[in-house]
């Protein structure tokens, strides 16, 4: 008997493999794409089902400072050093000698804040301040022995002639009116310059006390 012309002639016998399955594409296996890492603000944010953590490095500001703090300090033990070995560095009167030796210390005390800002510490940020504010003090209280042309005169550093016109010129205090300006505005923009880690939001400084 012939086959039926309308018999498809390319249906699988039995026994006869099947064509392979074609897989689709199924979303919720295919793996996520990589998310970047956003450098800024240290905040988590969500993108999806996948968190990104945003970081930041710590600002360098209290490094940059804490050296700059350990180098003037540096500069001002070699400055009283060098007035001790001058000539008539003893002939200084006491008080002056006094300030100087409590300026060696200070400036040994900024040395060890500005170690302790090298290493993100609060601390040496508040031990520098604190020196500069007792130097400020300390240097206004030595300009006004400094200026005492009376005892200068009796002490014979100075000669009759100087000291007429020394008191001639200063009559009424102007030296040490300016020498007191001149001395709160350069420790104010110092303690403003160390100041400077407090204004940066991601300073990196420690929670550290100085007292305490």
């Amino acid at each position: 008997m012939e086959p039926s012309p309308w018999d498809d002639e390319n249906e699988p016998k039995p026994g006869q493999d099947a064509p392979p399955s074609t897989n689709l594409w199924n979303p919720a296996e295919a793996q996520p794409a990589q998310q970047p890492m956003i450098m800024g603000a240290p905040v988590q944010q969500q993108f999806g089902h996948q968190p990104i953590m945003i970081t930041q490095a710590p600002s360098s500001s209290p490094k940059v400072i804490g050296v700059l703090v350990i180098v003037f300090a540096v500069l001002n033990i070699l400055g009283e050093l060098l007035g001790f070995l001058g000539p008539g560095a003893f002939k200084r009167p006491a008080l002056l000698i006094a300030a100087s030796v409590l300026g060696l210390g200070l400036s040994g005390a900024s040395i060890a804040g500005g170690v302790m800002m090298f290493n993100y510490q609060r601390r040496g940020l508040i031990l520098v301040c604190l020196v500069i504010l007792v130097s400020t003090i300390i240097q206004i209280g030595a300009l006004q022995i400094a200026v005492d042309y009376d005892q200068l005169y009796e002490d014979g550093d100075l000669t009759e002639e100087e000291y007429n016109a020394l008191s001639e010129i200063d009559d009424g205090g102007l030296v040490q009116a300016i020498g007191t300006v001149f001395v709160v505005i350069c420790n104010g923009v110092c303690l403003g310059i160390v100041a400077i880690p407090l204004m940066v939001s991601n300073n990196g400084l420690d929670d550290s006390k100085l007292f305490g």
